[in-house]
């Protein structure tokens, strides 16, 4: 895996999943922290396919970890194609999934698998407060589909 944020340096999360208001409740709860969201909604000129394509894919591979939010109900194709270009570019995929069914290819992918958005916050503020993944650390927060 490529060099991530050193401690207090600003972490990257690219925010991939329904374009609804778990993203807002995210970037709020996390304000106060050393990080920066990428999201598409917004960081991304939507007035073209073209555009779009090529600015997600950017804000993907130049990000410290992609948040993959699946929530039954709102099954997206484009989660699906973010994590694909994050495994692509040896980003680190942290899965939420509130769904009955994982896709094994995204569990597989995953470095961390949670099963609701606050305990991947409270990583992700950890992360930020440390500098580093917390890859032996989440014992109790996470199941992990490797290492």
């Amino acid at each position: 895996m490529k060099a991530r944020a050193k401690k207090n340096k600003k972490i990257k999360i690219y925010l991939a999943g329904a374009f609804s208001g778990w993203r807002d409740n995210v970037i709020a709860s996390l304000s106060s922290y050393p990080i920066e969201f990428y999201d598409p909604r917004t960081d991304t000129d939507q007035s073209s396919i073209c555009s779009f394509t090529t600015d997600d894919k950017n804000g993907v591979a130049n990000s410290s970890a992609i948040l993959c939010y699946a929530q039954e109900g709102h099954e997206n194709v484009g989660l699906a194609w973010e994590a694909g270009i994050a495994v692509q570019a040896k980003v680190p995929l942290i899965l939420v999934a509130e769904v009955d069914f994982i896709f094994p290819l995204l569990a597989g992918s995953a470095l961390r698998i949670f099963t609701s958005i606050p305990p991947a916050m409270d990583y992700f503020a950890e992360w930020a407060k440390t500098g580093n993944e917390l890859k032996a650390a989440y014992g109790a927060y996470y199941k992990s589909a490797r290492g």
